[in-house]
């Protein structure tokens, strides 16, 4: 403090006296005073009342309101000194004057548009008080003095993501990661504005910034690209993730799920020569997951391709045991091993390797006692085969326990007691099961069976052609029941093409109900394709699992 008051006295007595000092010698005439001259004289009184300005705030606080009036006085006497303007900024800041510390830092810039420093703070107090447009043009300008300032970068992009000017956020941005000082700050900061716009639901701008920080590290390119993916999903813009899930298999360190999703979205645009060709490469990528396996026993199944399919089922199953898949207490895993088990058995039983579905089930009905899926394909094979019938009574009865109203399941019990001549009662159970599932072809073929076998030939006859229309390929039994009629199920179908007429009412007790939705072709043979629809958000699936294994 006292070196300071020293300072000030030395600097008071300079400007109030020491001007007029003369002197003479004994042998010369007067000597002409030392004189200051007026800018001199400025530019002391300045730091005069620059170091007292300073002495106050020493003694209150850095900003006080008592040094101001000495700050201005030096400003008076020194317009161009950035240090005494910012002084005053400083103090205008403290007491929430903003204006006025705009108007100390403009006059600053007016003494020297060209200082870099001027230009920045300027900016900076543009930026509290919201005037972007000035304080963007003030940071472009210094950058052209420090192009290698990365804050400049950081305030840019900044002010222009508020704006929502995303363009122009990301174009100087990426112009400082190639100049600024520390490009490693200007990803950090990218990183918080994605997982921002992502919290506010603001997908396409966090989608844009993944893009722009993809370009900038070749390590994460592959993990980036796949959020895009799964941003764009978010977005139901599928082409668009299609297009980012084929980047990220471009990358050698793509990850699985990446290979999984696209597969997922090739299914869905009934692509499944590429999603096959998709899957065998995520499989030799990484040949220690189930999932790549299971997916392709998915398609190869509905491709009809089951010997392939089962190959598939089988090495998933291998790779499944290995992990300890069906041992783990996952929930999910628990339910991939299970569903995987009935999606092999499926397959084994498409190729009428009957006895290998059956023990296939029994083992998924001995790790999963409650699989209520397992018993009802289990019970209808068997009453397909008309053999078992006291045991597929007894699955049947006890999937129905579980799930009372599933139609597929009602279905199944109508079929045993058709398999074991009882006939009302399976009348009333495909009753009951139309009531759920419609006008389902393989409940309407049922219908015909049960009255054929009752001797009602003409109520059968309608019966298999109402199926046909509804499932009309080879497949369907109805078809060849047709057939042993002598009808042609072709030559009928085209009739009823061509007269646009409707198949012939059914008198039956539930015959006036509507077709539902639900009226889709289901093939005789797999009862867990057929069955799945009221019971895979419950169990899972076999068919439709593989499809959705990416998801």
């Amino acid at each position: 403090m006292r070196s300071g008051l020293l300072l000030l006295m030395v600097a008071a007595m300079i400007v109030a006296g020491c001007r007029t000092v003369s002197y003479q010698t004994a042998d010369s005439a007067a000597v002409e005073p030392a004189v200051f001259s007026s800018t001199e004289t400025a530019l002391v009184e300045a730091l005069a009342f620059f170091l007292y300005g300073r002495l106050v705030e020493d003694e209150d606080n850095q900003g006080s309101t008592n040094a101001l009036p000495y700050f201005r006085a030096a400003a008076e006497r020194t317009p161009g000194s950035h240090t005494v303007y910012s002084r005053i900024a400083v103090g205008g800041m403290r007491r929430g004057d903003l204006a006025d510390s705009i108007a100390a830092m403009e006059s600053s810039y007016a003494a020297n548009p060209d200082d870099p420093i001027r230009q920045i703070d300027l900016g900076a107090l543009y930026q509290l008080a919201f005037q972007m447009e000035k304080a963007a043009t003030l940071f472009h300008k210094a950058l052209g003095h420090q192009p290698t300032n990365t804050t400049l970068y950081l305030a840019l992009g900044d002010m222009y993501f508020a704006r929502a000017q995303d363009e122009k956020a990301l174009e100087v941005l990426a112009k400082g990661y190639t100049h600024a000082d520390a490009p490693e700050s200007l990803t950090d900061y990218l990183h918080q504005q994605v997982r921002r716009f992502i919290s506010k639901g603001e997908l396409k701008r966090a989608i844009h910034g993944l893009e722009l920080l993809a370009q900038w590290s070749e390590d994460d390119r592959a993990e980036l690209e796949y959020m895009v993916g799964e941003l764009h999903i978010a977005r139901n813009a599928i082409s668009d993730a299609l297009a980012a899930f084929y980047r990220t298999i471009e990358h050698p360190r793509a990850p699985a799920a990446a290979y999984l999703r696209l597969g997922a979205i090739l299914i869905e645009k009934e692509d499944a020569e590429e999603a096959i060709r998709i899957m065998h490469t995520g499989n030799e990528l990484f040949p220690n997951l189930v999932s790549f396996p299971f997916a392709l026993g998915g398609l190869y199944a509905e491709e009809g391709q089951y010997e392939e399919a089962l190959l598939a089922y089988e090495n998933a199953v291998r790779i499944a045991k290995q992990e300890d898949l069906y041992e783990k207490p996952d929930l999910a895993s628990e339910n991939m091993g299970k569903n995987l088990l009935i999606a092999m058995a499926a397959a084994q039983e498409r190729l009428k390797r009957f006895d290998d579905a059956a023990q296939t089930l029994q083992t998924v009905l001995e790790k999963h006692p409650d699989s209520h899926l397992a018993m009802n394909f289990l019970a209808y094979m068997w009453a397909e085969l008309d053999k078992n019938l006291d045991e597929a009574y007894a699955l049947s009865q006890r999937s129905l326990e579980m799930e009372p109203e599933n139609g597929a399941y009602l279905d199944t019990l109508g079929w045993i007691y058709y398999r074991k001549g009882e006939y009302e009662k399976a009348l009333t159970y495909l009753e009951l099961a139309r009531e759920q599932l419609g006008s389902d072809p393989e409940i309407i073929l049922h219908f015909g069976d049960v009255y054929a076998a009752k001797g009602d030939k003409e109520r059968a006859k309608q019966y298999w052609k109402e199926s046909v229309l509804g499932d009309a390929t080879p497949d369907n039994r109805a078809w060849a029941q047709l057939e042993s009629i002598g009808i042609d199920p072709q030559d009928w179908l085209e009739s009823q093409a061509q007269t646009k007429s409707k198949p012939e009412d059914i008198q039956t007790s539930a015959s006036s109900k509507e077709k539902s939705s639900n009226d889709q072709p289901i093939n005789d043979t797999t009862r867990d394709d057929q069955r799945k629809d009221d019971t895979e958000d419950r169990e899972g699936s076999s068919s439709e699992t593989n499809k959705d294994v990416g998801e």
